[in-house]
């Protein structure tokens, strides 16, 4: 279910933290950020980010290509609101900015965080 972020060679995957690791099963992802504490709006930029993915050949795991605009168009909401949500949901490990762009689009990969967030430095 969950694979170890050591098991990858790219360029993007070097600098994931040792706390959050990966997932090969999209919809089990999604079904823990449903039973999740996060806020009804974190959700939902949770959920436009899951019909989003694909799955990358090269680093072996998801990937999501979206811009906080397409997440502030589909969730009606400004796209200061959405890059908050998205924003969360990369503190809290739920998603990891690889650092990658293409033009306005950033790469982000699923992740589940397996340290809270109190006990990270």
């Amino acid at each position: 279910m969950l694979q170890g972020c050591q098991s990858y060679s790219g360029a993007c995957m070097r600098d994931l933290p040792g706390s959050l690791f990966t997932t090969d099963f999209k919809h089990k992802w999604l079904d823990l950020v449903y039973r999740s504490y996060l806020k009804p709006e974190e959700k939902l930029a949770a959920s436009v980010l899951f019909f989003t993915l694909k799955w990358n050949k090269r680093h072996s795991c998801y990937m999501t290509e979206c811009t906080d605009y397409t997440v502030s168009r589909i969730l009606n909401m400004n796209k200061v609101e959405a890059q908050q949500h998205i924003a969360r949901l990369e503190e809290l490990g739920w998603i990891w900015d690889t650092g990658m762009a293409h033009g306005a689009r950033k790469f982000y990969i699923i992740c589940v965080n397996l340290q809270p967030v109190e006990l990270r430095k």
